[in-house]
């Protein structure tokens, strides 16, 4: 069984189709990149995940149980944890009180405040963010930030990580250092990931496979040195095919 099964999934606002009946399996310790450009559906398909948004049709599964019309909380008590785009620490509080609050929720819940702290700790140290541990998480840099979200999300106990454009507005030696992370954080809590960048080097160079969304459809899905070369993939892109 997949570990996530989404199932002709799609989503309407008012007038507009934002995804349109997108069928992807994930398999447990996969990392699925989600590619597209802006517009294709890519955090919207984040969101119903993640149980922010329900679908307009189709199913999400997550180990067999389905996630329609689940919470947030419930579905990340389920093992399912999101970072976000814009990030969006509390800034008042030190680092590591924003991580161990996310440590309180979750599926791996901190039973005590020291407990979540000490969890909080080990994922700080994961993320290079040991020694920031007692600064004000507003005066963190962008990429401080961004390791935060990581660390927030990784806090919660997830099976499934869901990585939203964690890459965006870094250093070429930012981006390495963030992809060695990465791959060191699924191989220590053995993780399975979803992945949206528009960092294609990045993307290709971690995941196992990739989906290409356009215009909220689902039209290439494949090992990325397939999808590079993919004709609808190069006719959404530069509007041309080989």
């Amino acid at each position: 069984m997949s570990l996530l099964e989404i199932q002709e999934i799609s989503k309407s606002f008012g007038g507009l189709q934002a995804l349109r009946t997108v069928s992807v399996a994930v398999e447990p310790h996969e990392i699925v990149g989600i590619m597209g450009a802006n517009g294709a559906g890519k955090t919207t398909l984040f969101g119903l995940i993640a149980g922010h948004q329900r679908p307009s049709g189709g199913d999400i599964l997550f180990e067999g149980r389905r996630l329609n019309r689940l919470r947030p909380d419930q579905i990340c008590r389920l093992g399912i944890a999101r970072t976000f785009q814009i990030v969006r620490p509390f800034r008042g509080l030190t680092v590591l009180d924003n991580v161990a609050t996310a440590a309180l929720f979750g599926s791996v819940t901190a039973s005590t405040q020291a407990a979540a702290g000490a969890r909080a700790r080990e994922v700080l140290a994961d993320v290079g963010l040991a020694d920031r541990a007692d600064d004000a998480a507003g005066a963190l840099t962008l990429s401080e930030q961004k390791r935060l979200e990581v660390a927030k999300a990784v806090a919660t106990g997830p099976k499934l990580l869901m990585l939203d454009e964690v890459m965006a507005g870094l250093t070429p030696s930012e981006v390495e250092a963030m992809l060695e992370r990465i791959r060191a954080l699924k191989a220590k809590h053995g993780l399975t990931l979803l992945v949206i960048e528009h960092m294609m080097r990045a993307l290709m160079d971690l995941s196992d496979r990739i989906v290409v969304l356009h215009h909220g459809e689902l039209i290439a899905e494949g090992q990325p040195k397939h999808i590079a070369d993919h004709p609808r993939v190069l006719e959404a892109y530069v509007g041309k095919t080989p």
